[in-house]
């Protein structure tokens, strides 16, 4: 824990230097980068995958893991042997941090850079666990990527292939990608047009959420058979929490009737579209927790260009406060849930096995 929050805090230093020297974000991302590339032995699922990457011919492997991630396997295994498979972890790290690069170089202005990697490295569901769902982060990319592009200037025939391309390519890693995708064309939607009738839709599902449950159970045993792992009931509750995502919600929903930049219309639509999930945790809180992930990788540059619209420090630094304050919350927690702190409190190397 103690080495994630220093590097963290030397990141968000030269991000937020970067308003004075030339390279301040490169150099943020370079040194979250480093410690991403030669991890050890950390997070959840590292094993895992190692223990994937060594037994690629098992039969039982590819009944339940996607054949772009075994071929990946397979081509470093069959140039590198097993070392290659830190190379791999080593390039899938630079694809991490090169797409949040674009993201908040792209859209979050230089005064915020510091935020939105405060917000990247601190905010648990970002950086410590998507080092640990390698398939998955890989898949989330490759759509983030594909955004990107579908937003850009692009004529429309290289936006077409370019989509298409990273959308079937994120679904050879990782199948969770196609319901991750559904999510995300929901963030082009004009909902502000219809904000209140959505409002009141996300909140009615809150209560009756079960009437859905069946049929979806059915589609993901159908068609999602390798997911039925995920298909475990969670609790719900309107807590302090629900009525802070809610709170969210209202007020992105207020701001998108005002937006007119298409792009920063998607990007706030994924803080709007991530509350209509709430209600379906209690069918699958595996499930859909994981598609929360597609949207909420996003959060690095929507937070930072919403508080950035407030000129008056009164209005936004309450804003940024309470935000932070939820954020490191969480990222306490994360450290004492017994589920993740074996894996993620201790940091190691791969130095320390070469």
């Amino acid at each position: 824990m103690t080495i994630t929050i220093l590097i963290g805090l030397f990141a968000v230093f030269f991000a937020y230097i970067s308003k004075f020297i030339k390279y301040g974000l490169e150099i943020a991302w370079i040194i979250i980068f480093v410690f991403l590339a030669i991890r050890f032995d950390f997070g959840n699922d590292y094993n895992g995958y190692w223990n994937i990457y060594n037994n690629l011919t098992t039969v039982k492997l590819h009944n339940q893991v996607e054949p772009g991630w075994l071929l990946l396997n397979s081509f470093f295994f069959y140039f590198l042997g097993k070392n290659g498979f830190y190379v791999l972890v080593a390039l899938l790290s630079l694809l991490n941090c090169t797409v949040y690069y674009v993201l908040i170089r792209k859209y979050v202005s230089p005064n915020y850079y510091w935020f939105a990697v405060f917000i990247y490295v601190f905010d648990s569901s970002l950086l410590l666990i998507q080092a640990s769902m390698m398939r998955q982060n890989l898949a989330m990319n490759l759509l983030a990527w594909a955004f990107v592009i579908a937003l850009g200037n692009r004529s429309k025939a290289m936006k077409m292939i370019s989509v298409l391309s990273l959308i079937l390519l994120s679904y050879s890693f990782h199948k969770s990608s196609l319901i991750g995708l559904i999510f995300l064309l929901l963030c082009f939607v004009r909902w502000d047009k219809i904000y209140i009738v959505l409002f009141s839709m996300a909140i009615v599902l809150f209560f009756m959420h079960e009437v859905v449950i069946g049929f979806l159970s059915d589609i993901i045993h159908s068609y999602f058979d390798s997911f039925d792992v995920y298909l475990s009931e969670g609790e719900l509750s309107i807590g302090l929490g629900f009525l802070y995502k809610l709170a969210w919600t209202g007020l992105f929903l207020i701001l998108n009737s005002y937006t007119t930049n298409k792009a920063l219309y998607f990007l706030n639509n994924t803080v709007i579209v991530s509350f209509l999930v709430i209600p379906f945790q209690h069918f699958s809180s595996g499930m859909m927790g994981r598609i929360l992930f597609y949207l909420s990788m996003f959060s690095v540059v929507v937070f930072p260009c919403f508080i950035q619209k407030f000129k008056e420090k009164y209005i936004s630094l309450p804003m940024m406060a309470l935000y932070v304050f939820f954020m490191l919350s969480d990222f306490v927690n994360f450290f004492n849930n017994d589920i993740w702190k074996d894996k993620f409190s201790e940091y190691h190397t791969i130095l320390s096995i070469l």
